[in-house]
C-alpha cells in the first residue's frame, strides 16, 4: 500500500464512507435481534483507477470546497464570534447560540459586507444602521 517514499498509495488515501439511513425514526442499535451494522453501513474504497485522469483536480477541488466553507463560515464563527469559548453547553442553548451567531454572519452578508468584524464595526457605530438593515433582510 506504499509508493516511493514510504508515502501512502492514492488507493490508501482515497476512501469514503456511506452511511445509510432509513427513513423514520433513528434506525436500531446494533446490538438489536435482527439487525446488524452491515445493514446500516455501507462502505466503498475508491482505487486510482476510478478517477483515472481527474483525480488531481477533484482533490484540489474538494480541498478548495472545504477551505471555502472553513474561512467563510467556521473561521468567522470562532474568531469574530469566540464560539469556542462558549460556556453554554445544555440544553438547546447551544444550538440557539449557534443559529443566532449564523444570523448575525448571514445579514451582513445578504447586505454585501465580505468582512464580518468590519461589519460589526460598521453597525456598532451606528445603531440605526442595524435596524434598517434588519427591515430590510
Amino acid at each position: 500500500m506504499s509508493s516511493a517514499g514510504g508515502c501512502p498509495s492514492w488507493q490508501a488515501m482515497v476512501s469514503m464512507r456511506t452511511s445509510i439511513v432509513p427513513p423514520g425514526p433513528c434506525p436500531p442499535p446494533a446490538d438489536t435481534p435482527g439487525t446488524s451494522p452491515a445493514a446500516t453501513t455501507a462502505q466503498a474504497t475508491a482505487s486510482f483507477q476510478d478517477f483515472a485522469g481527474s483525480l488531481p483536480q477533484t482533490l484540489a477541488a474538494w480541498v478548495r470546497r472545504h477551505w471555502h466553507i472553513e474561512n467563510k463560515l467556521h473561521w468567522v464563527r470562532d474568531v469574530t464570534y469566540q464560539e469556542d469559548k462558549s460556556l453554554v453547553r445544555t440544553g438547546n442553548a447551544p444550538r440557539v447560540m449557534a443559529s443566532l451567531r449564523s444570523l448575525a454572519i448571514s445579514i451582513p452578508r445578504l447586505d454585501g459586507h465580505t468582512n464580518i468584524p468590519a461589519a460589526n464595526r460598521h453597525h456598532a457605530r451606528g445603531p440605526q444602521r442595524t435596524l434598517k438593515l434588519l427591515q430590510a433582510a
